[in-house]
């Protein structure tokens, strides 16, 4: 759960704030990769050269314009993660979207309780119902939905819960490597 309070990235830019090395953020469509500079190294290569240095004000300078310039790079960074998360914003629209033209499957499913055994616990009736959204999916990306939706659980939780409990309401088809599951028209 902390991992969705999203302080990461501004933890990390703090961090760097008294070195004049940063960490490095490449922006994609579908991931992205932070560099981190190895802070110890850059420590002993400035203490080596500050055992060279006699001039004190010389060095404050220095440090202050690598701030200044590291000040600049912070924001350009701010600059691209407002873009970044404008562009998140526009996939969480789509994806508004595309939830609203389900809601009335969803609510059809929603319905399906009464239906079910009672022997089914609610981890199995979330996993039906991702299913019935998703025919021929399989067990990786159910573990992604339920996560999608705060619910922290193994990949053989899910094969078990199915196995054990679901197979009456849903089927494996396809072949072991790229089959998936389907619901059964039960409901």
């Amino acid at each position: 759960m902390i991992e969705n309070f999203g302080t990461g990235i501004p933890r990390t830019i703090y961090s760097y704030e008294d070195y004049d090395i940063q960490p490095e953020f490449k922006i994609t469509n579908n991931f992205f990769v932070v560099t981190l500079p190895n802070i110890n190294f850059y420590n002993e290569l400035d203490s080596g050269q500050v055992n060279t240095k006699n001039n004190a004000d010389g060095r404050l300078n220095g440090r202050i314009n690598a701030q200044n310039d590291a000040d600049d790079r912070l924001n350009g960074r701010i600059n691209a993660q407002n873009n970044a998360d404008g562009r998140i914003n526009d996939r969480i629209n789509a994806r508004n979207d595309a939830d609203s033209r389900l809601n009335g499957r969803i609510n059809d499913q929603n319905n399906m309780d009464d239906q079910f055994n009672e022997s089914i616990s609610e981890l199995g009736k979330e996993i039906v119902m991702i299913i019935m959204q998703n025919p021929g999916i399989r067990i990786p990306e159910i573990v992604i939905k339920l996560s999608e939706r705060d619910k922290i659980v193994s990949y053989s939780k899910i094969r078990n819960c199915i196995r054990r409990n679901l197979m009456d309401y849903v089927e494996r088809r396809g072949s072991k490597k790229s089959g998936g599951y389907y619901s059964k028209n039960k409901f």
